[in-house]
């Protein structure tokens, strides 16, 4: 299970509330809770009669979804739309004033339905539902909520049946309409399973679903601000009791992590120190040992040796690149500074450098071949150290100094 998991409404009421022309009320509930990932329907059944004796018979403190249907509703199917304007409005119920009535929008591919109740019906029924200490978080218009449960029951046909309301599926599962013939009937049982949903509780078990389906389901629900933020306040309340309880494990998991940190390292107490003793015992060694490996890295610092890098291949680089144009005379790999007259000191070599010496007819040819020289991934600097004219044989002497990275 998931943080996701226990965030979620684990139990609700499923009601659907059907107006009556007379004025009274019958209502068909069912309480469905959630094990696991298995859908319980817990208890069911019906009340007709005033709003305040259908309510009185529900429990109160469950987390209620609501569906309305019967007199004072009016639904019509058009092409879709994707939000509810005033002109979509004027459009589908012409002569109508928006403002006297609180309207749903259920869509399915191509097609929408709108639904429409007065506003003072349903601020009534808000009003009762909290009186009656009923949390009622969303409040929906017409059989639409079915749609989403209509792969639960063990029916094959298009047409799904049930209490007068008629819903026709494509063969993808869209509802592709929707119509309401008072005397139509469900041809067979519907099941779940196979546990037996009379169909006059169709609508509340559909209801019920997709309030337990938040953050996985959109709902088709009536958007009403006071409805919306107690059903977010809900969901905040539930997240915040996860993070609590979250919270509490982790101070949990760390006090017993560092008890079990703490006894090994005490266990093992006494095996460090007599590490740490023969260690001790070889610490002198290892420092004569640390100290003649650095006099022979010096050592082999200071007489060039890079690592097994082969001079002969960069000599062949270097005359596969020259032009023809050009003549060497002379090549020094890590070459020796000249003595100054007058001094005996100890001579001084540059190591990583190489110096060519050498003739050549055409200066371009000379240019040329410094420029691929600077290409190549093993020089760090090319310099031409000289370049002057060649008295005896005619053309130019030069000397380029490469630097090795």
């Amino acid at each position: 299970m998931g943080l996701r998991d226990l965030k979620r409404i684990k139990s609700c009421l499923g009601l659907e509330l059907e107006l009556l022309p007379g004025g009274g009320y019958v209502l068909h509930y069912c309480l469905l809770s959630l094990r696991g990932a298995e859908l319980r329907i817990e208890a069911k059944g019906s009340v007709s009669g005033s709003l305040e004796e259908v309510l009185k018979a529900l429990p109160s403190g469950i987390p209620v979804s609501l569906s309305l249907t019967g007199k004072g509703l009016l639904i019509r199917q058009a092409a879709r739309v994707e939000s509810l304007g005033s002109a979509v409005f004027q459009e589908v119920f012409p002569h109508t004033d928006p403002a006297a009535f609180y309207c749903q929008l259920a869509q399915a591919g191509d097609i929408s339905w709108l639904s429409v109740c007065r506003r003072e019906i349903v601020d009534e029924l808000i009003a009762a539902f909290k009186k009656a200490g009923l949390s009622l978080l969303i409040l929906s218009a017409g059989p639409f909520a079915v749609a989403a449960v209509k792969k639960h029951f063990n029916h094959f046909s298009p047409e799904l049946v049930f209490n007068g309301h008629v819903l026709n599926f494509s063969d993808a599962g869209q509802l592709v309409s929707y119509s309401f013939l008072k005397d139509r009937r469900a041809p067979f049982p519907l099941r779940i399973d196979r546990e037996i949903l009379p169909e006059e509780y169709v609508v509340a078990y559909g209801t019920g679903f997709q309030l337990l389906m938040t953050g996985f389901l959109e709902p088709v629900r009536i958007t009403i601000p006071s409805l919306e933020n107690a059903l977010a306040s809900l969901l905040e309340t539930k997240r915040m009791h996860v993070r609590a309880a979250a919270i509490l494990a982790a101070f949990f998991l760390i006090l017993l992590v560092n008890f079990a940190v703490f006894s090994f390292y005490h266990s093992r107490n006494e095996a460090l120190k007599d590490v740490v003793d023969r260690r001790s015992v070889h610490a002198g060694q290892s420092e004569v040992l640390d100290q003649s490996v650095k006099l022979r890295e010096k050592l082999l610092k200071k007489i060039g040796w890079r690592k097994g890098f082969r001079f002969s291949w960069v000599c062949d680089q270097m005359g596969r690149s020259m032009p023809r144009e050009l003549r060497l005379e002379k090549l020094e790999i890590n070459p020796v500074a000249e003595a100054r007259s007058g001094q005996l000191t100890e001579p001084v070599v540059f190591f990583d450098r190489i110096e060519v010496s050498g003739d050549c007819r055409e200066t371009d040819a000379l240019n040329e071949w410094i420029y691929r020289l600077k290409d190549m991934n093993w020089v760090e600097r090319v310099v031409l150290k000289q370049y002057k004219p060649d008295e005896n044989e005619g053309g130019h002497r030069f000397r380029v100094q490469i630097e090795l990275k």
